[in-house]
C-alpha cells in the first residue's frame, strides 16, 4: 500500500513539471512543455533517470527474475525424478 502511495505521489509531481501551452506557430497548436519546470539540467536528468528506472528498467527486471524462476523451478523438480 504504501509503494502504490509512493508512485502515486510520482504521478502527481507531474502535474508540476508539465504543462499545455500555446505553440509557436501561426495556428493554434497547443503542446505538452517543460519550460521553467526546472531550474538547473540535473534536475531534469534526475527525473529522466528516475522515471526510466521507474517505467521500464525495474518492471523489466522484475518480469525476467518471475520467468526466469518460473522456468527454473519445474526444471530442478523434474530433474530429481
Amino acid at each position: 500500500m504504501n509503494v502504490s502511495r509512493v508512485l502515486d505521489s510520482a504521478t502527481v509531481c507531474q502535474l508540476y513539471i508539465f504543462r499545455v501551452r500555446l505553440g509557436p506557430f501561426r495556428g493554434e497548436f497547443h503542446q505538452c512543455v517543460t519550460f521553467g519546470a526546472y531550474t538547473a539540467r540535473w534536475q531534469e536528468q534526475l527525473y529522466s533517470t528516475v522515471s526510466l528506472l521507474l517505467m521500464y528498467v525495474i518492471p523489466l527486471q522484475v518480469m525476467v527474475t518471475a520467468y526466469a524462476l518460473g522456468w527454473w523451478k519445474p526444471t530442478i523438480t523434474v530433474s530429481q525424478y
